[in-house]
């Protein structure tokens, strides 16, 4: 998204190793992250579409465990998402924090009565869409700035079964206000609400 920090500049040195497999897309100004995320899509060929921001990782075989978990059981879900291990700025474990799910395959309106009366516990970083349920959904509304994941999970729940993958784990920055996180409680944050 024409961010000014270095990720176009590590991407770009990937793909010049790599070339044959990373496709490497750059806006020419900052269009937002629904904007973004919706011209990725257009860009993308597989069926499932993968989400991290650039602040968060994944665990060395989140994609492995994701195949595994999609040739066991069929493509009949809408949307998968990981286990989440929260780290600090220095991507140190925050183990206070950990919080995995144990059900792997909710109900959608037990996910749906969380979503509302508990808060937005599902997190958009590492969550695998399959590809028949974005075509439903992109492109996503480039006029809201804010909480955009939370409307993109409501969609999918709408859409089909999701799926919590027990051994697929990411890594989530935890939103401070000095890490500049979309999320992080400051001021820029509320002007975009």
């Amino acid at each position: 998204d024409n961010s000014q920090d270095k990720t176009a500049e590590k991407i770009s040195n990937i793909s010049n190793i790599s070339n044959k497999k990373l496709f490497f897309f750059q806006n020419k100004f900052n269009k937002g992250l629904n904007s973004t995320i919706s011209e990725a899509f257009n860009h993308s060929h597989g069926d499932y579409c993968a989400f991290l921001g650039s602040d968060d990782f994944f665990d060395p075989h989140y994609l492995e465990e994701l195949v595994k978990f999609i040739n066991l059981n069929g493509g009949d879900f809408s949307v998968f998402y990981p286990q989440i291990i929260p780290v600090d700025d220095n991507g140190e474990i925050l183990k206070d924090k950990i919080n995995f799910r144990k059900e792997p395959y909710p109900t959608n309106n037990e996910i749906l009565k969380e979503l509302f009366l508990h808060g937005n516990g599902l997190a958009s970083t590492g969550m695998i869409i399959n590809r028949k349920a974005a075509k439903k959904i992109f492109p996503l509304d480039a006029g809201i700035h804010q909480h955009q994941d939370f409307i993109m999970h409501i969609q999918l729940l709408l859409l089909g079964r999701c799926a919590f993958l027990k051994e697929a784990k990411t890594c989530y920055r935890v939103p401070t206000d000095n890490n500049g996180h979309m999320s992080s409680n400051c001021v820029k944050a509320y002007k975009r609400i």
